[in-house]
């Protein structure tokens, strides 16, 4: 199954029924819920400002990513760069 690429707490499929076929749709009381998490990561992008003056001093930063192209949470690995 193929779904959406961006990591949330639940995805909430809305499904509706129609009992005694009277065009009454009605939602399942209790909606299907998956969740959707990020793989572990593939690779790793460096998110850096883009514009900065000779010498000015900045923080470069790493984001994890899965396959997806999602970011990843903490990484508890070490990175080699």
């Amino acid at each position: 199954m193929r779904l959406q690429v961006f990591s949330e707490d639940t995805f909430e499929f809305r499904v509706l029924v129609d009992p005694i076929a009277t065009f009454n749709f009605q939602p399942l009381p209790p909606q299907p819920v998956i969740l959707t998490v990020p793989g572990p990561p593939e690779r790793y992008v460096a998110v850096n400002p883009t514009l900065r003056r000779p010498g000015e001093v900045f923080s470069p930063r790493l984001k994890a990513e899965d396959r997806w192209g999602q970011p990843v949470g903490p990484v508890r690995q070490p990175v080699r760069c």
